[in-house]
């Protein structure tokens, strides 16, 4: 056990020479009471616990936007990066682009674990967004940015992404925002890569249009596709706005989803 060291009694004691008396016995018998728990074996430390998704890591008081570890319920702990500032916060971000430096055109097992850098360009990865999804209901966010500086974004409620053995097959629910419904089409598709086709074309949308998507015959919105070195900081995509498709070149564009 743990001994106070002896000290050999003062002359003239002062009230806080008591008080600190006080306090190292009060120390010794915590320590004592620590070293028996330990030598009788009567300690042992819970699991480690963490946020299941960015709401949760706001909720526990982190407000700034970064990275955080997450665990949704069944799986292993993984990084996010959270949007704390985006219509109030709370955000897992997914997917975003923003310079090109990050290549899209990635096989199925690469969309599968997710590749990128968590503060730049990334893709999460389509087994962390089953592993999420089916813990909570939650929504999806989409916003994009032109060359311009103006925004848009699209949100829809629910967002459901199925496992692998329904190739991670996508669940939207109703449509709201400025940007257009050009995900509609996605509702109910499976994923689709250049190594794993899905879609419902006769070739390969993957292929064509060089990114994994949700494809359907091929698509109106495509936020994985091609980045034209050509022309910088631009992606081609097809935008369904007030009922008719157009091609807007975005310079910028994160999908994320937060519990509704």
């Amino acid at each position: 056990m743990f001994k106070t060291p002896q000290v050999n009694a003062c002359c003239y004691c002062t009230e806080e020479d008591y008080g600190i008396k006080q306090e190292l016995e009060d120390i010794k018998n915590i320590l004592n009471t620590l070293i028996s728990t330990l030598e009788n074996g009567d300690y042992c430390p819970g699991p480690l616990s963490y946020p299941s998704d960015c709401l949760d890591v706001q909720e526990n008081g982190d407000n700034m936007s970064g990275v955080y570890t997450i665990k949704p319920d069944g799986a292993d702990p993984f990084q996010v990066y959270c949007d704390m500032d985006t219509d109030g916060g709370g955000w897992t971000v997914f997917q975003r682009r923003e310079d090109g430096t990050e290549d899209f055109y990635r096989n199925w097992d690469d969309y599968e674990n997710g590749f990128g850098s968590l503060e730049g360009e990334h893709w999460l990865g389509n087994e962390k967004l089953y592993n999420l999804t089916k813990q909570k209901t939650y929504g999806l966010r989409v916003d994009l940015e032109d060359f311009e500086g103006s925004s848009r974004y699209a949100k829809y409620n629910p967002f459901v992404v199925a496992g692998p053995a329904d190739n991670y097959r996508l669940q939207l629910g109703s449509y709201s925002g400025d940007a257009g419904n050009a995900m509609g089409v996605c509702q109910n598709k499976q994923f689709s890569t250049f190594d794993q086709d899905h879609d419902t074309w006769g070739s390969s949308c993957a292929l064509r249009y060089k990114g994994g998507w949700w494809y359907e015959h091929c698509h109106y919105a495509n936020l994985n596709g091609e980045y034209h070195k050509a022309h910088p900081l631009m992606v081609l995509v097809s935008i369904g706005h007030n009922g008719k498709a157009i091609h807007t070149q975005l310079k910028f564009t994160e999908m994320k989803l937060r519990p509704v």
